[in-house]
């Protein structure tokens, strides 16, 4: 059973509609928490196997700023997390030119500071998909399998 870390940026609750989504399929086999205001303690805590981000996409292709303390810490702290494997769930807009930006700028820097990918940034299109949830969870049991 793996610990799993979610921590959700949203400003119109989508995000955060996805997150809990997610959370339910996940739950059923993992031990999960939601988190809409992290902190880097949070992420470096040695139980956490998994970290989740479900991040909206703001403005022109920035983190929202529900997550912008967190998002600031890790950059101005930069805590190096080689141990810590990660998931990235961006929503967006696909009409606009930085598509789930803000989903992309925390992969980029859950990279730098080392941590391990499980597997692509999942993207949901709010063109595609007005509310997110059933494809949330239809990537969540797709997501089972690779916790390990």
């Amino acid at each position: 059973m793996a610990n799993i870390l979610i921590v959700v940026g949203s400003v119109t609750g989508k995000a955060l509609s996805a997150a809990q989504a997610i959370e339910q399929v996940l739950a059923q086999h993992h031990q999960v928490s939601l988190s809409t205001s992290p902190s880097v303690a949070d992420v470096q805590n040695p139980s956490l196997d998994i970290l989740l981000a479900v991040v909206s996409t703001t403005g022109q292709g920035e983190v929202p700023s529900p997550l912008m303390p967190w998002f600031s810490e890790m950059q101005d702290l930069f805590p190096l997390l080689p141990a810590l494997k990660f998931a990235v769930v961006g929503l967006g807009d696909s009409s606009y030119a930085n598509f789930c930006g803000g989903s992309e700028q925390v992969e980029n820097l859950l990279l730098e500071l080392q941590a391990r990918p499980i597997c692509d940034r999942f993207k949901i299109d709010a063109l595609e998909y007005y509310n997110p949830v059933d494809v949330a969870q239809a990537w969540a049991l797709e997501f089972l399998p690779l916790i390990s």
